[in-house]
Parts: structure tokens; C-alpha cells; sequence
């Protein structure tokens, strides 16, 4: 989570209802908690500015600005601002971030095949010696599969996009991302973060969402070593966004469709990841 600075400067019509109502000072609070933001801090100021929310949310909230100031149109202009710690940003400027790429030589046949060529000796054996045995489910969803690995910057922020907006202008067939971010260390799914959503809005994609099972047998969390274990991967039907949805309606759809199998998956075993898959040709 990162943590931004709202300004709201209240319209003719918004000081009216502050007036006949101050308690609609804190409804703003429910408006962004729809887009996954937290109000740590309520100021009604005294200057230009007619209130002041501090709130924490997701790195990419910012490109909600236009979605939020349609809610807040009737009532208040919004400024959105991140916001960083000062000891965090001074311990931060002293140091030099930068990650290479992209470069334009990554898209190119012989690096294709390059990467193809290390692809036993980075991925494929560990797969095929301790992902035992396979299953894989509806792997025609895919004109071909994901192969490779780049850069990103973690932490969120529209940086963490950048390579991912540049490779599918490029016209990469797909790209595999992780939308927790991490491994969920319960048996819930972790909240998904928005990336995957935007990219596939912004650039019309669809997204093949994945049902992974029993990679944490494989290499649990926090241990260095891989150990045999039964892996299965269910790809489920494609997911196209309509014109016009929301970023945070695109990432409920994704989150629901995994969610759905994992719920299914705790009840009735792995085998039920499967047979998700398979009614969803």
C-alpha cells in the first residue's frame, strides 16, 4: 500500500450539504473504500483547500483520479498527490534505483531463440524433475505459451508496469503475471493487485486466468529446497473487458473466476481444479 494526500475543493453545491450536514465530511471515506483505500487522516482546512484526507492504497490508485472525481463531481475538484515518509524519502535519495531495459533487441528472433535455447537449464528441468506428476488443462486458451522473465519495479506505481505497457505494444503474445504479487501464506487467495486489469483494459487484451496447484509442495515458502510433489495448472476461460469497466470491476472479475475453483479446490481436492476447467472449455 502507498499512501496519498486528497485535496477537495468543495463546489457551490458541496459547501450547501456541508452546511445542512457536516457528517458528509466522512463520506468520502466510503466512496474510497470501493477502491481499496483506507483514510488514516480527516482534515477540514482553512486556506484554498476545503478538506484534506491522507489514505492508504494501492500503488496504482492514481489512475482511478478520473473514475473518483466522477463520483465527487456533484460535491468537490479533487487533487491526488502520493505521499512518501520524509526518513523513507531521504533514505531513498540517496540510493540509485534504475533497471535496464527496455531494449528493443529483446523482441528479436535470434533473442527468441536464445532464450529458448537456456530454457532447459533455467525452468524445464526443475519442472520435469520434481513437477510429478503434471497435470495441464485447457492449454488451447493460448496461442503459445508464456516464455522469458523481465524486469520490474516492485512496490507498485505505474513503474512497476512500464516494461509490461511496452512489450504488449510491441505485440507480445502473452504475458504471465501473478496478481497477489506474492505467495498467500493462508488458505485464503491474497488480495489481487490491479496491474493485470489495467494493462488488459488499456490495451483491449483478454486475460486467461490460471489455477495453480501444489507449488507450495514443491518449494514451500521461506525454504530453499524443491521436493517432488503432484503440480497441476487449469486455465479457464478467457476474460474480455467491455468498454468502459471500471479497473476495480475488471480485478473482482479475475479475483471471482480463481476464486470460485480455489473455494471448489478446498471442499473437494485438487481434483476439482480440473474439472473447473474442463466445464469451462
Amino acid at each position: 500500500m502507498v499512501q496519498y494526500v486528497l485535496l477537495l475543493n468543495y463546489k457551490a453545491a458541496g459547501i450547501k450539504s456541508v452546511r445542512d450536514d457536516p457528517t458528509i465530511l466522512r463520506s468520502f471515506e466510503d466512496v474510497l473504500g470501493r477502491f481499496e483505500a483506507k483514510v488514516i487522516k480527516n482534515f477540514h482546512l482553512l486556506g484554498e483547500y476545503d478538506q484534506c484526507l491522507v489514505v492508504d492504497a494501492p500503488g496504482n490508485f492514481k489512475p482511478y483520479r478520473g473514475v473518483l472525481e466522477q463520483e465527487l463531481s456533484s460535491t468537490a475538484n479533487t487533487e491526488i498527490l502520493p505521499a512518501i515518509d520524509i526518513d523513507l524519502f531521504k533514505d531513498i535519495a540517496k540510493r540509485n534505483f534504475h533497471i535496464e531495459g527496455p531494449h528493443h533487441w529483446q523482441i528479436k528472433w535470434w533473442a527468441k531463440i536464445a532464450r529458448l535455447a537456456f530454457r532447459w537449464q533455467t525452468t524445464e528441468q526443475y519442472i520435469y524433475k520434481y513437477c510429478k506428476p503434471r497435470t495441464i488443462t485447457r492449454r488451447h486458451h493460448f496461442k503459445s505459451l508464456a516464455l522469458g522473465s523481465f524486469p520490474i519495479q516492485r512496490g507498485g506505481g505505474s513503474r512497476a508496469l512500464e516494461h509490461s505497457h511496452w512489450l504488449l505494444e510491441q505485440g507480445a503474445a502473452n504475458l504471465l503475471i501473478f496478481p497477489e504479487g506474492t505467495r498467500s501464506t493462508s488458505r485464503s487467495m491474497a488480495r489481487f493487485r490491479h496491474g493485470v486489469s489495467i494493462l488488459a483494459i488499456e490495451h483491449g487484451a483478454p486475460v486467461v486466468p490460471c489455477y495453480l496447484t501444489g507449488m507450495n509442495d514443491v518449494r514451500p515458502k521461506g525454504q530453499g529446497q524443491m521436493q517432488l510433489a503432484a503440480v497441476s495448472a487449469s486455465f479457464l476461460p478467457p476474460i474480455r473487458f467491455e468498454e468502459g469497466t471500471d479497473v476495480p470491476d475488471a480485478t473482482h472479475q479475475i479475483y471471482e473466476a480463481l476464486n470460485t475453483v480455489h473455494h471448489r479446490v478446498r471442499e473437494e481436492g485438487v481434483a476439482a481444479a480440473v474439472a473447473a476447467s474442463e466445464a469451462g472449455r
